[in-house]
């Protein structure tokens, strides 16, 4: 079964989301995305919406760091 990787922290990104969806699983994705505590009022947040989707989201406070790729 192919994975597919999303990074973000937008619109975009949640845009995104959406249109993954429609053609996969929500267990085929997984979300990588900042804390949305850290996101303005007015930023949709990847991972609120990854969530609310069932799927896999990863908040680290550094995407850099080398454990987010473990």
């Amino acid at each position: 079964m192919p994975r597919f990787v999303l990074a973000g922290n937008n619109l975009a990104a949640v845009y995104t989301l959406e249109l993954l969806l429609e053609a996969v699983e929500p267990e085929s994705l997984l979300a990588i995305s900042p804390d949305p505590a850290g996101l303005g009022p007015w930023q949709e947040s990847l991972a609120a919406h990854a969530v609310k989707h069932d799927v896999p989201c990863l908040t680290p406070v550094d995407v850099n760091q080398p454990e987010v790729a473990e």
